[in-house]
This record gives structure tokens, C-alpha cells and sequence, in this order.
């Protein structure tokens, strides 16, 4: 298992035991996804600083960031993650988890 892997299962569960069990997932894949994106494969400051930066950005619809993320994730079929915002409520939860 890599440093990922491991770290988004730890994330995982503590979402599972500080939120709602049900988000605990799709906040997990929501990461996994964006970090699929930036290429991140492995959590150190600057992947994460990378990822709080990219979601900030998520949050206008109307950016080239926001366009490429939406056209990168459909073509996953996993577009339902940035639409019904579980990236950017998923990256809020990560970056309580990791500090």
C-alpha cells in the first residue's frame, strides 16, 4: 500500500468517526480523484498546498481549472464529484485530517 492509499484509508475512517459515516467515501474518492488529476502520489506539504490551491480555484465554474477538472473527471465518469461538490467539502475534511 502506498503513502496514499494509506493515508485516504486513515481519512476515511476519520471521517467515518467525526462526520457522517456516508460522506466518509465519496469524501475519500473525492480526494483520490483530485489527486488523480494533479498527479499527486504521495502527501507531503507541497501536494497538499497543491490541493487546498486547486480546489479554491474549484470554486468558480467559470475558470479553464474548473473546465479541465469537469472534462478530466467525465471522462471517468466521475464528473458527479466536482458537480454535487464532494471535492471541495471532501478537500475542507482533508485538510482538518492532516493538520
Amino acid at each position: 500500500m502506498n503513502n496514499i492509499d494509506r493515508i485516504l484509508d486513515d481519512f476515511e475512517e476519520y471521517c467515518t468517526n467525526e462526520i457522517v459515516s456516508g460522506k466518509a467515501r465519496s469524501y475519500k474518492l473525492a480526494i483520490k480523484y483530485l489527486c488523480d488529476y494533479l498527479k499527486i502520489t504521495q502527501f507531503d506539504n507541497e501536494s497538499i498546498a497543491k490541493i487546498e490551491n486547486t480546489a479554491n480555484l474549484l470554486k468558480d465554474y467559470n475558470i479553464s481549472t474548473y473546465q479541465e477538472v469537469l472534462s478530466f473527471l467525465t471522462k471517468r465518469r466521475q464528473s458527479s464529484y466536482l458537480l454535487k461538490g464532494w471535492i471541495n467539502a471532501g478537500v475542507n475534511q482533508f485538510l482538518r485530517f492532516m493538520n
